[in-house]
């Protein structure tokens, strides 16, 4: 299964080297089978929505691959997403039923900023900004 996965994504020319693919980044069959035998990190969400289940899923398949470029163990990435999924729907009942109102303002790139990259963990930001960079936040 992942090699085909990696030659439907890639096409013929790109798995040619999905061993060294799969060293980055693992496969989506191995991280659902993974999620498959471990029933406690779905657990939580129990009786949400099919529409939220289906984030939780995506979420959770989205950490266990990419934090493989990191080095991160599947296991420490999928406990990591299930729990920050548990927090942010904790947060969002408690603010408001479906909406949770934001605010915009320019700030500055501080401490705060970089704890705040680092919990995000595996997502890493694609932009420059860094200590002292004027910000939207």
């Amino acid at each position: 299964p992942a090699f085909t996965e990696v030659y439907e994504a890639q096409g013929e020319r790109g798995a040619r080297r999905w061993e060294d693919f799969l060293r980055k980044v693992r496969s989506s069959h191995e991280v659902q089978q993974r999620i498959n035998e471990r029933p406690e990190l779905l657990e939580p969400f129990a009786g949400r929505p099919e529409k939220e289940l289906a984030h939780v899923m995506e979420r959770l398949i989205f950490c266990g691959r990419y934090s493989a470029k990191v080095g991160t163990s599947m296991d420490m990435a999928l406990d990591t997403a299930s729990k920050g999924l548990q927090s942010a729907a904790e947060t969002a009942a408690k603010l408001a039923p479906g909406k949770i109102k934001m605010v915009l303002a320019n700030a500055k790139f501080g401490d705060e900023h970089s704890a705040c990259r680092v919990e995000a963990f595996p997502y890493r930001p694609s932009v420059s900004a860094g200590p002292g960079a004027p910000i939207i936040e």
